[in-house]
């Protein structure tokens, strides 16, 4: 796609709420691809130089090293974690070292050696290579990595829920990404944790009577993503889940205040509550605690002692 290409659907991406700012610049993208050693596909680079995401994306203009290099080492690290705490190794990287920091050593090399993803929007990752337009875009969460778009377009009407044309019968295979995606050894064998395959989909009313044309997944996954990248219990695969129910609830209501009530929506420019007008400022956590019956606390000290 040229940039010119791009404009009507930048477009439908601005009515379905994506915030945009300018493009970058050449110098802009030499710089970035020079400092960080990787090239965009040439699909991602028109479409950065048209317009840049600002919603949950890299701050491609103003991001300093850091902030960039904390994007670009992010699905390593999420890799890592399953090597850490779910005995996650290939095959193709040899005998599992014994000792866990000499294990994550030999797992961070093999996964670098694989092509560098480039940061899209939250977990959505593109393949730097191969060097074409085309790349598949990930969702990435650990190794639950699962095909999010055949390609930059498909994506990003997938993503925001726009007609897309039929997925083809084929997508592009790359390096290593799949494989731990997949689950898949060499021979065709399946690993552990490896996802169950989907042989298709059926849409059934379960209540009231839905437009078809709204039926998307794209905002529940939206929200499920927000709540597992913002609270360690819902990491998939680890043992940091709650152990009691009931903390699980307490930790919920906790996240869904903080969620309305303190944290400024990027779109909204406002907390969610603000919006709905049931508040007229964002709250501090201050004034959450002072929610909290003291004296409902205190007895629970107690009976605890």
């Amino acid at each position: 796609m040229t940039s010119k290409d791009w404009k009507p659907l930048i477009q439908l991406l601005r009515d379905a709420s994506l915030e945009l700012q300018p493009g970058l610049s050449d110098a802009e993208v030499v710089r970035i691809e020079t400092r960080f050693n990787f090239r965009f596909p040439p699909d991602l680079r028109s479409f950065l130089q048209t317009n840049v995401p600002f919603w949950n994306s890299p701050r491609w203009h103003t991001a300093t090293d850091e902030e960039m290099q904390k994007w670009l080492e992010w699905p390593v690290e999420e890799v890592l974690i399953d090597v850490e705490h779910n005995q996650f190794w290939l095959p193709e990287w040899g005998e599992r070292p014994e000792e866990l920091p000499e294990a994550l050593q030999v797992a961070s090399t093999k996964i670098q050696q694989a092509p560098k993803l480039i940061p899209i929007l939250g977990n959505r990752y593109m393949p730097s290579l191969p060097n074409e337009a085309g790349n598949p875009v990930f969702s990435i969460h650990q190794t639950d990595i699962i095909y999010y778009g055949y390609d930059l377009e498909d994506y990003l009407r997938h993503e925001f829920n726009l007609p897309r044309s039929k997925w083809p019968v084929k997508v592009k295979q790359i390096e290593f990404w799949v494989v731990a995606q997949f689950g898949f050894s060499g021979d065709g064998g399946h690993r552990r944790y490896s996802p169950a395959t989907c042989i298709g989909c059926d849409m059934k009313t379960v209540s009231v009577v839905p437009d078809p044309d709204h039926v998307s997944t794209s905002y529940v996954e939206r929200q499920n993503l927000t709540m597992r990248m913002s609270m360690r219990r819902f990491t998939q695969l680890t043992n940091a889940f709650s152990r009691k129910l009931e903390n699980h609830e307490h930790m919920l209501a906790i996240y869904f205040l903080y969620y309305n009530f303190c944290r400024a929506n990027q779109t909204l420019r406002v907390t969610p509550a603000m919006e709905a007008g049931i508040a007229t400022h964002v709250w501090k956590i201050e004034e959450m605690v002072k929610l909290l019956d003291c004296r409902s606390i205190l007895n629970g000290l107690t009976r605890t002692a």
